[in-house]
């Protein structure tokens, strides 16, 4: 490179044809990194501003920063490729297990009719013992590519994610607490397990940052709800996630604040109204039906209930049986035997069906 060059290319170890290019501008103070490759300008992009922010660490004032907007697009791209290696990985183990218990079945067969005394046709077990041992070969060397794509890929998304991470701290817009949480649940070193995988995970992290630091009002007010780290069988959710988090965070918290103090001005404090100004304004009426229909009530329950029990009081009084006579009163008629109670039978009482007829 001569010493009026403007512009220097860099060969990744690993990749064919990803070459780094760097190029500085000559009126401004300005760089550009090109690649084919995203995940190549990771280590080339630190690189720099690494050594740029130690070669003007003398200079007062002096700062990197990034004005343009965040590859979103290919961070898709590289987890949608990562989430598929995942399912096909996951699918050809199944298989493989499928086919290794089908041969340890053919092989208790076959054990069991070397076994016997009485020799038997092997019904072509033999055939179908190879045949099986041929496809979990074939599985396995499939099980091993899958493992390599995998692998492949996870170092991708890891350079992806951490070049989004360096843009996102570059654009010098977001508190260094909201950055610390956005780097915290969107993990850079990817990883998966049997059970769960970055996708579930990382999704779960952010979830709980958009419900509470990221969130559009105030975190005193937020409800939180459980978060599920079930398998993630769709990753538009997840995508969506990610761009609003990063969204919130490159916009800082001076747009949610604006949001919250709005919510708060248009929330009017209402003075409570005391109970017995409400019951004076307010009057019902008594359903025409009763006696006091004609007659305006008011709503304060303590006065309907006297009301309501002095009626009660004056319709038991008005419906009150008669004493009874005393027995010095009654004539005895000696005419007039004495009744005596006799239990009837059902059919004295109720009358059959044959006597209609």
């Amino acid at each position: 490179m001569s010493g009026t060059s403007t512009a220097v290319g860099f060969h990744c170890y690993g990749s064919r044809d990803s070459v780094v290019t760097v190029l500085a501008a000559k009126s401004s103070q300005r760089y550009r990194l090109q690649c084919d490759s995203l995940p190549s300008l990771c280590l080339i992009t630190s690189q720099l501003v690494e050594r740029l922010n130690r070669h003007f660490s003398k200079q007062k004032g002096f700062m990197c920063s990034y004005s343009s907007s965040l590859p979103l697009h290919e961070l898709f791209s590289e987890i949608g490729t990562h989430f598929l290696f995942r399912e096909n990985a996951k699918k050809i183990q199944e298989e493989l297990a499928q086919k290794t218990e089908q041969f340890r079945a053919i092989q208790r067969r076959l054990l069991a009719k070397f076994k016997d005394k009485t020799p038997t046709p092997l019904t072509n077990l033999d055939m179908l013992l190879k045949e099986t041992y041929q496809q979990i070969v074939i599985s396995a060397d499939e099980v091993e590519e899958i493992q390599q794509a995998l692998s492949r890929s996870r170092c991708q998304l890891t350079c992806v994610t951490r070049l989004i991470l360096l843009m996102l701290k570059l654009m010098n817009t977001t508190s260094q607490e909201d950055y610390t949480n956005v780097e915290g649940a969107l993990c850079c070193a990817v990883y998966d397990t049997e059970n769960q995988g970055w996708e579930e995970v990382t999704d779960a992290a952010l979830s709980y940052l958009l419900r509470s630091s990221l969130s559009k009002g105030s975190k005193t007010n937020q409800c939180l709800g459980p978060i599920s780290l079930e398998p993630m069988k769709d990753i538009a959710r997840f995508k969506k996630h990610i761009s609003t988090a990063l969204d919130r965070t490159s916009k800082g918290n001076s747009e949610r604040k604006d949001n919250a103090n709005e919510v708060v001005k248009s929330s009017k404090s209402v003075s409570p109204i005391p109970e017995d100004v409400e019951v004076a304004n307010e009057e019902t009426l008594v359903p025409v039906g009763s006696q006091y229909g004609e007659r305006v009530v008011s709503v304060n329950p303590r006065v309907r209930s006297a009301m309501l029990l002095k009626v009660r009081h004056s319709t038991t009084e008005d419906t009150k049986p008669e004493p009874p006579t005393e027995s010095s009163d009654i004539k005895k008629d000696p005419s007039v035997k004495p009744q005596t109670s006799v239990i009837e039978a059902p059919d004295e009482v109720f009358s059959s069906a044959d006597d209609d007829i």
